[in-house]
């Protein structure tokens, strides 16, 4: 929980390229209790083409190593994809291969099968408000 920085480090930018307008975020995380850390959390970055399919896509899960993973293969799967729950679905199958880490809160099969179900929900949220940005229904 500290940043990698040496103690004579300078940060001196940082550039965060934005999604164009019309695009759907969502975060979702699971914990034992507000407040505390996620057991794991998936975040979604959805954007719709003119003709409602996925044009771009981006997915990260947490919580299941000891830094965020970007799921890049599901990624790649769903461009030009129809923005459905049961191409979520599947896509989302993706994190049970997940090298998970297991602790007193969760086993790695549990963490693995949090991350599917949370990646598939981030994923609907974020279509669903890219669908609303964009003046239609995803």
């Amino acid at each position: 929980m500290t940043p990698a920085l040496a103690e004579d480090g300078l940060l001196t930018s940082i550039r965060l390229p934005l999604w164009p307008k019309g695009h759907g975020a969502a975060f979702i995380e699971f914990s034992r209790r507000h407040g505390d850390f996620a057991i794991v959390a998936a975040a979604a970055l959805v954007e719709l083409t003119g003709a409602g399919a996925i044009g771009r896509v981006s997915v990260t899960v947490s919580g299941v190593g000891p830094a965020p993973v970007r799921m890049s293969a599901m990624e790649a799967g769903l461009v030009g994809s129809e923005p459905t729950e049961d191409v979520f679905r599947a896509a989302a199958e993706v994190c049970r291969e997940i090298d998970a880490l297991e602790d007193v809160h969760a086993s790695s099969s549990y963490r693995q099968h949090l991350a599917a179900v949370l990646a598939r929900r981030a994923l609907v949220a974020a279509a669903d408000r890219a669908g609303e940005n964009a003046g239609g229904g995803a």
